[in-house]
């Protein structure tokens, strides 16, 4: 029969498991931020772009992720943005292995499209702005790119190629309106439509 003395811990034993239990609780609350309610297969331990906010939120939660001239978002704000990206762009139609070419200056944008396309195992298509609106053309073309995404700055120079349906293989255009600028015929409006999105983990 095997004594009960061996089960008892010494207090320097006591103390060590106290803590761990301690700071297990602290990370299942901080996990669960983000993991109720969500299918825990897709909630594993990988290098992929469309996992690394999700892991930075659990670790760093409300510290400054990014600062766009009055828009501070904390980790978890990147996260939350980044999964409503991902579930507008599944609304348009966009899965595995599709394209969305994004044409803007740098924002805070470009990360949340780039980890919420990840999300959904879809391609983010950078352009770069000194580009001319035939250089765009051909990129977006070319990487078949089904959504277009626009910074309100940026319009016009592609605005009379789109019109001149020079982007045959854009299925739906989109909009980020920085400024004052109106939404052109055509667009969707990206943080209204953004905004309306749930914020659970894509499946």
């Amino acid at each position: 029969m095997i004594s009960t003395k061996c089960f008892l811990l010494s207090p320097l034993s006591k103390i060590f498991y106290c803590r761990a239990i301690v700071y297990f609780a602290q990370w299942h609350h901080q996990k669960n931020i983000f993991v109720m309610g969500v299918n825990m297969a897709n909630i594993i331990n990988r290098d992929a772009i469309g996992d690394m906010a999700r892991r930075a939120a659990t670790k760093y939660g409300d510290k400054t992720a990014i600062v766009f001239r009055d828009t501070v978002l904390s980790f978890y704000d990147l996260e939350r943005e980044s999964r409503r990206f991902s579930h507008l762009m599944h609304s348009f139609g966009i899965r595995k292995g599709d394209k969305v070419a994004i044409l803007a200056y740098n924002s805070h944008y470009y990360p949340i499209s780039l980890i919420g396309l990840g999300k959904i195992g879809a391609v983010q298509v950078p352009l770069n702005y000194m580009l001319n609106a035939e250089e765009i053309a051909y990129i977006v073309n070319h990487s078949e790119a089904k959504i277009f995404l626009v910074e309100d700055a940026l319009y016009p120079v592609i605005a009379q190629a789109q019109t001149q349906g020079k982007f045959p293989i854009v299925q739906k255009w989109g909009f980020i309106p920085l400024g004052d600028s109106m939404v052109p015929e055509g667009f969707f409006h990206l943080p209204r439509e953004m905004a309306a999105m749930p914020f659970d983990e894509p499946q």
